[in-house]
């Protein structure tokens, strides 16, 4: 039988902790948290490091959020992401 999470937890009265007692929190800095670079960024600064060498069959395609194509009729909208995509 495994033990619950709820078998684990023990609950104890104040009555137990004494007062004096505090919870003293990490005082060491921490780093900013940053996002890793997306995988289009990399493959941008490669391309543009490649130049000319660059493989034709790669392309990368801009990244365009869904509100851009929100207030447009179905048919207008397939019409314009194909016309955004590389060739």
């Amino acid at each position: 039988m495994r033990p619950s999470l709820a078998r684990l937890v023990r609950m104890l009265p104040r009555s137990a902790v004494s007062s004096e007692q505090k919870v003293v929190t990490s005082l060491a800095s921490r780093p900013p948290q940053t996002k890793p670079l997306s995988l289009t960024d990399i493959m941008l600064e490669k391309q543009a490091l490649a130049g000319n060498d660059w493989p034709t069959n790669l392309r990368i395609e801009p990244i365009i959020p869904k509100t851009a194509f929100k207030n447009m009729t179905p048919r207008v909208r397939s019409k314009l992401r194909e016309m955004l995509r590389e060739t």
